[in-house]
Order: structure tokens, then C-alpha cells, then sequence
């Protein structure tokens, strides 16, 4: 089969596709990775081939763009941070990607522009949607937001309960997104975003440890958990040499954060 794969963002969120398009690779199959000019050489590295996407930002300037990130108060100014910088390059972005997926049997987008997936199914191309963000996959088992601790709902109510408020989640996600990008959308016939969480492709694969995050109950048969697709980088001898003689040959404690917190 021939697979258009497509990520934007930060390594995190490359990365993983990239193993995924390694593996198809592995697989018999041939993968076109569409991403930014950054990850060029680490998609090609892969055995995929490299289709270029706006913008050509260097290092720096996509690591002053993330730190743009740090700014937002919630995960929804957040993402309508995100979808301000990528706006003016939204247009090109479309058009590659509407000639590329000319000649592909599947899409797979990640999550921060599932919404590309509407292009692909204007096409009839199946397409599938990569995520890690377990917290944010709708399920009749919990609620999208934090609840009072002492407000434990009946087994009767709380599907249903659950149910409208993961609804109403993914209609004002999309109102905020529209907000954005929906005039670019649409201008480029296809149409404003209607389903963020619950919807927004065929498939929605969802990349962490099915043992640790699964909820209890689905919400129907597009999801699937995984397990985690991790890629790295080929080993550098010059910085594995300069850790091992700043930790003297000791194991010492290494903490990690995400490219984006928010202070509560």
C-alpha cells in the first residue's frame, strides 16, 4: 500500500509517526512522510520518503515558537496558539497535501491537525489519526473535566452524563479552532472542522500502554490503543563520552519535561 503520513510540532510529536512509517516501511509497504525540512534527514534516515511542508523555520526559531506555548493558560488557548502560527502557511500546506494524497491508499495525520483528515476523506483515502493524549479520548466511563470529588453519580446517569459532556467538548473545541483557521477551511472547500475528539478521522490510534490508560469503556470501535511508538536519534559517541564523564561513571537522577506545562 502506499501511506502519506503527515505530524507537525516538536520531536514528541514527530517522532512517533516517524516509527510508525518505519514499520509500514518494514512491512512491505511504501510511506511518503509529509513534515517540515527540520526532520528531513531523520524521516529519510527511516527509509521514508521526505515530502517537504511549510513553514523553513531553523532550530531556533521552532524552539522560540514552542516557548510561544508556555504562554497559554489552558489547553485551549494552547491550541489556538498553535493553529496562529501554522495559519499563514495553512494554504500550501493543503495544496502538497491534496496532490500527494493523489496517489495514496491511506493518510495518517497526528492529532494537532486531524482535521486534515477531512481532505483525505473528500478523496475517499481511508485515514487514520495518531494520538498520545490519552486524557482527551472520549469514553462513556469518564468525563472530560475534573468533577467534585464528592459528586459520585449513579451507574444509570453517568453514561449518559458523560456522554453530553464529551459532546459539548468536542463541539467547543471546534468552535475555538474554527475561530482560527474555519475562513482558511473553508476557502479551501474543505469545510470548517466538525469533530475534534470524537471523530475527526476512520481510525484513531491511540499511541500509549493500553494496560495503563485504557478506559474501562470506548467510546465505539475507531479507537485503539496500541502501546507506544518510540524512535530516537542514532547514538552520538562525542555526547555519550561527555555524559559518561559528567556523571563519573554514577547513575544520577534525569528529569524530563514536556514541551508545554500549565501552572495548575
Amino acid at each position: 500500500m502506499r501511506f502519506l503520513l503527515t505530524s507537525h510540532g516538536s520531536t514528541g510529536d514527530i517522532f512517533p509517526v516517524i516509527r510508525l512509517g518505519h514499520t509500514l516501511v518494514q512491512a512491505g509497504h511504501h510511506v511518503r512522510f509529509a513534515t517540515v525540512s527540520l526532520f528531513k534527514n531523520e524521516v529519510e534516515n527511516a527509509g521514508l520518503e521526505f515530502i517537504h511542508l511549510p513553514p523553513d523555520w531553523d532550530q531556533e526559531t521552532f524552539a522560540e515558537a514552542m516557548r510561544d506555548l508556555t504562554k497559554s493558560k489552558n489547553s485551549i488557548e494552547l491550541l489556538k496558539i498553535i493553529y496562529s502560527e501554522a495559519h499563514p502557511y495553512l494554504d500550501e500546506i493543503i495544496e502538497i497535501l491534496r496532490r500527494e494524497l493523489d496517489t495514496a491508499d491511506a493518510f495518517v495525520s497526528n492529532y494537532i491537525f486531524g482535521n486534515l483528515c477531512r481532505l483525505a476523506r473528500q478523496l475517499e483515502v481511508p485515514c487514520a489519526v495518531t494520538t498520545f493524549a490519552h486524557n482527551a479520548i472520549p469514553s462513556y466511563s469518564k468525563s472530560p473535566i475534573v468533577l467534585p470529588r464528592g459528586l459520585a453519580l449513579p451507574h444509570l446517569i453517568k453514561k449518559p452524563f458523560n456522554f453530553c459532556l464529551w459532546k459539548i467538548a468536542d463541539r467547543f473545541l471546534c468552535w475555538n479552532i474554527n475561530q482560527v483557521i474555519g475562513d482558511t477551511l473553508v476557502k479551501n472547500e474543505i469545510g470548517e472542522v466538525d469533530s475534534y475528539l470524537i471523530n475527526p478521522a476512520d481510525k484513531i490510534l491511540v499511541t500509549v500502554s493500553p494496560s495503563l490508560f485504557q478506559p474501562k469503556k470506548l467510546w465505539n470501535e475507531q479507537f485503539k490503543f496500541t502501546g507506544y511508538l518510540r524512535w530516537q536519534s542514532p547514538e552520538n559517541e562525542d555526547l555519550d563520552r561527555a555524559l559518561h564523564q559528567f556523571c563519573r561513571g554514577e547513575h544520577v537522577p534525569i528529569l524530563t519535561f514536556g514541551s508545554v506545562t500549565f501552572e495548575d
